[in-house]
């Protein structure tokens, strides 16, 4: 290591501000055959919230909901129907996934019924990969196959003794940087619908093996569901903290702005090798060693502190040095830290090993 050096304790300071996570649940969880429930064991009614998050007719905020799957049971084991279904009570209320009679993306249980669709209720999610007919005909909806997960986000904007507004996202784009209003249109879809829940259900019933659900969260901003820098698109992660710096050079104690080594022993101190030997930091000042100490070694190129406490010294034409227990405990506030070091003994490199050689 070469040039000036730095030497800084790193700070952290506050996180950036996001909207809240209210409720999540990164784990996966297969869905077979659940009847009104998520349980693929039992087919029993199984709320997945725990009463976690809860909206009710008089509520007027917005929630975001999101969920992956992996449709086991795809286009060619129709007839079947699988949900992330919001419940009140046991009455059934928003569902989004594959509505029985839809066979593609889609939310059911809804106050409409979608251009492409034959059941009120039902309304096809819109996609950017839109599936095409035999004839060649465009479709705006993506039907579900095996081996092709998904993401699926829906924003509901409640208002009080009425429908919700609806905006869902299929696959939306949740890399740094995304936003809600920068979702491309085509896999958007906008309903309305009945939203209040007490409870949510996972679902599945008909053909093929069920869905898998994972990464589920409920938010109350589109920017909690977007990755941060380093993490995968669509999880969410912590925000990296920000740092501070605080320089030392030679105008606040190091002997020289030319840093050629950094070492750390296990009692803390910061080793800083230079071209007339070494410098001691204790995060206040720094203490020098170098010929008058009695270190005669010259330049020093290479600081290693291993387990034991040993500081070794690897130096340009002066061999390697090494010491333990170098110095006393960190000395008092009242007593004065010590200046010199008692002898070092050189270690030299023979044809029969490494021999110390008294200074």
């Amino acid at each position: 290591m070469t040039g000036k050096l730095a030497l800084g304790f790193v700070l952290l300071a506050g996180m950036a501000a996001h909207g809240t996570i209210l409720w999540s649940d990164l784990g996966a969880t297969l869905v077979h055959e659940s009847g009104s429930g998520s349980s693929f064991l039992t087919g029993s009614a199984m709320d997945i919230l725990g009463g976690t998050v809860k909206r009710d007719e008089n509520s007027s905020d917005v929630l975001y909901f999101k969920f992956h799957v992996d449709p086991l049971s795809d286009a060619n084991t129709e007839d079947y129907f699988a949900a992330f279904e919001l419940f009140e009570g046991d009455t059934e209320r928003l569902a989004v996934g594959n509505s029985l009679k839809a066979w593609a993306y889609s939310a059911f249980n809804t106050s409409e019924t979608g251009e492409s669709n034959k059941v009120f209720g039902d309304v096809d999610l819109h996609s950017a990969q839109p599936d095409t007919s035999s004839a060649g005909v465009n479709f705006n909806y993506e039907l579900p196959r095996r081996g092709v997960e998904r993401t699926i986000v829906f924003k509901v904007q409640y208002v009080p003794h009425g429908d919700a507004q609806v905006t869902a996202w299929l696959n939306p784009d949740l890399s740094p940087g995304a936003t809600e209003e920068k979702q491309p249109p085509e896999l958007t879809t906008r309903f309305k619908a009945n939203a209040v829940f007490n409870e949510i259900h996972l679902r599945h019933g008909g053909g093929g093996g069920g869905w898998t659900f994972s990464d589920m969260a409920i938010a109350t901003e589109f920017s909690d569901f977007v990755a941060t820098i380093g993490s995968q698109s669509g999880q969410t992660a912590p925000e990296l903290p920000t740092f501070s710096f605080h320089p030392w050079q030679r105008e606040q104690g190091l002997p020289q702005n030319f840093i050629r080594a950094l070492g750390q022993t296990r009692d803390g101190y910061l080793w800083i090798g230079n071209d007339e030997g070494v410098a001691r930091f204790d995060g206040v000042r720094f203490t020098s060693f170098g010929l008058p100490e009695g270190l005669h070694n010259g330049r020093v190129n290479v600081l290693y502190g291993d387990s034991r406490g040993t500081l070794w010294i690897g130096s340009a034409g002066g061999g390697l040095v090494c010491k333990t227990d170098i110095l006393p405990p960190s000395p008092s506030t009242t007593a004065s830290p010590p200046t010199s070091l008692p002898p070092w003994p050189r270690i030299v490199t023979t044809a029969s090993g490494s021999e110390p050689i008294p200074a």
